[in-house]
Order: C-alpha cells, then structure tokens, then sequence
C-alpha cells in the first residue's frame, strides 16, 4: 500500500554468539523532510499546513535491545528511526545499522541468515506487517528453529491507523507455528522484561505491545529477564468460595484488575500466550468455579483458545468465556472508545463475565436493614 517499511542490522563476535535486530515501521508519502512527523500524525492544523507529532512510547522497547544488542546490531527504515526509539543506537552503532527496504519477505529470511551463522538477530515490525512474511517466518525461521527475535509493534487495535494496521491476529497466526513462543507483556516494564526473555532463548519469539503510551508502570532500574512460560498471579479472590479467575494476556490486565475489584475475582497476569503455564492454569481451574480470558486479540483462535485446548487436553471440564476483538474489521478511532465499544474495558469485562456467570440465590448476600 505504499507505505510501510523494514529494517535489519549487523553485529559483531560477542559472548555466546553475535547479536542482531531488525525492524519494521511505515512510511507516508509526501511528507518531505517532515517525513516522521506526518507519518504519525496528531490532529492537523491547516491553517499552517502542520501537523500536531502523535506521542509513541518507544525506549521501553528499544534500551532492552539496546543493552543486549551492544555486542550486536540494531535496524531502522526510512528516517523512521524515531518512531522505533532507535536514534540513539544508531548514533553508538553505525556500522550494526542497515536498512533492507520495504521488503517483509526478505527482511525475515536475512534475519534466518544471520542466525543460521551464529548471530542472534532481533526484528522489530508492525504486527500486521509481519503477516506479508508469514512463509519465510515458517519455512526459513521456525523449522530451522533459530534463535530470531521478533518484536511486534502496533498488536491489538490501533485506533488512528485503521483496520489494515490492526494487529488483532498475531497471537492466533504465531501459536500454531511449532518452536515458536508468544509473549505478551501488560505494560512498559514487563515489555522490558520479557525483550529480555526473549533474547535469552535459543528459538524463535515474539514479543507483542501496542501502539501509543503506556499505563505508566514504575520501571525497574535494571534489565532482567521474567521466567519464561510463567504467569503471575496478580489478585485473589476473597472469601473461600472462588467463583471467577481471570486470565489476562496482555495490557488488558489492568482493566481486568478493575473489574476483578466488583466481581471479587482472581486476576492472573499470563504474560505467555504460548507456552501456556500448564501448572498455574490447573491450580486456578481446580480452586475456581469458572475462568474467565481476555485478550486484545482475535478471539477466535487467540490465547483464550490456546487455554481451552489445554485444558481439554488435561481432561479438565471447566466454563471458560473468552473475551477479546471479535469477528469483524475495527475502523479508525479513539483506542480507549474502540475497545469499550469492543466490550473490553473494565466496565464491558465486568458486564460480560456478570451475564454469563450471574450469582446464584445462595451467593447474593442480604441487604444490611436500617435501623431506626
């Protein structure tokens, strides 16, 4: 469509192999020498002919890469260096930044050559663009199983760019691919975090995280790795009785907390759509009545999929009501009001899981009588 693009980088000898990143973003044309900032555009003011520069969170993404990169490379496309918060490696490691074009296909083999000879390269690139690599991602990638890191911006809906940049689909397209994993961070710090789980294995991995600012989590001062596969729980219910657990993948955790509060719900941070924590997804389908998924992703075939195969596979017969994008395009519009429209803010989580698990009779505490 003209505008999108790709990016790689080289790297030097280091430690147990060489290190190496590529990425992806858009390019708008004609935007001149404003070419970044009227390719993610605010509000337009016409009287000038300029535009107001949309805010993007990308250092989060780009000091973990950075720091395991230092021994390696990074990549950028089209000036759009910025837009990935890739200025500053750029400036410390020219000769490990390069450039591939606007070519998906090819970006993503170059990538299985780097690490077919001992490099480890890293692909930064939109969620929905990656799906113009999704041959090379299998074939040149997954059945070598090598070590490539792919970071996907722009997962889940992404409110100004429209459906075509949507990445609802990412999640359901990468979990069925054997030897690749799928992490899903809640927030800036935990993206952090997981970048660097994700460098740390020998198999292909992705990390998704969405457009725009984070929640404003507090950032750790360091850069370690969370445990690969596993899951944290994040609330408990109270009381003995646990009816509801809510399974969270991704930024969705934070609306889930807040309807977890009305509910009286356990609340589990998943961070891994693939693998699953088996053992942590057992232990809250034994202690709860049902389970409950959410997701800023496709519903159908996403994460609350992947946990209702495994617990048919376990031979767990449990209620289970997957929430995330359902089966239609999203058009342009405000993040927040798109996915309340979607059901998928605190309020429409809480009211989806009060619909399908209403309390019985017997669970519905007495009204306090006033006494005069």
């Amino acid at each position: 469509n003209g505008h999108h693009g790709f990016e790689t980088l080289a790297c030097q000898p280091g430690g147990e192999g060489h290190r190496v990143l590529l990425g992806d973003t858009n390019v708008k044309v004609p935007a001149g020498e404003a070419l970044l900032k009227f390719h993610q555009a605010g509000t337009f003011a016409h009287r000038r002919g300029d535009a107001h520069q949309a805010f993007v969170l990308r250092g989060h993404v780009a000091q973990p890469l950075t720091k395991h990169l230092g021994k390696g490379g990074f990549g950028r496309h089209h000036r759009l260096e910025q837009a990935y918060g890739l200025v500053e490696f750029e400036q410390r490691f020219p000769a490990r930044y390069f450039d591939v074009g606007i070519a998906e296909q090819h970006a993503v083999t170059f990538a299985a050559g780097l690490a077919c000879e001992g490099l480890k390269p890293v692909v930064a690139i939109y969620s929905t663009f990656l799906q113009r690599a999704y041959d090379q991602l299998i074939h040149d990638v997954a059945i070598q199983n090598l070590p490539v890191v792919f970071a996907l911006d722009r997962a889940g809906l992404v409110g100004a760019d429209g459906a075509t940049h949507a990445g609802a689909y990412d999640i359901a397209f990468l979990r069925c691919i054997p030897n690749m994993a799928v992490a899903c961070p809640a927030d800036e710090n935990e993206c952090r975090g997981l970048l660097s789980s994700a460098f740390e294995q020998n198999h292909p991995v992705a990390v998704r995280y969405p457009r725009g600012a984070g929640v404003g989590a507090a950032m750790q001062s360091g850069l370690e790795a969370l445990p690969y596969g596993k899951g944290e729980v994040r609330r408990q219910a109270q009381g003995a009785n646990k009816r509801i657990a809510i399974l969270a993948f991704g930024t969705l955790l934070y609306p889930a907390l807040a309807a977890a509060e009305k509910l009286n719900a356990t609340v589990v941070n998943m961070r891994w759509a693939k693998p699953l924590d088996l053992e942590l997804l057992l232990k809250l389908a034994a202690e709860h009545e049902s389970l409950v998924t959410v997701e800023d992703a496709a519903v159908m075939g996403g994460a609350g999929s992947a946990v209702m195969e495994a617990l048919h596979a376990a031979g767990v017969q449990k209620p289970v009501l997957q929430l995330g994008l359902p089966d239609n395009f999203i058009e342009h519009g405000d993040p927040a009001k798109l996915m309340a429209l979607q059901g998928l803010d605190a309020a429409g989580i809480s009211a989806a899981i009060a619909k399908r698990f209403p309390l019985q009779p017997e669970q519905v505490r007495p009204a306090l009588k006033a006494v005069a």
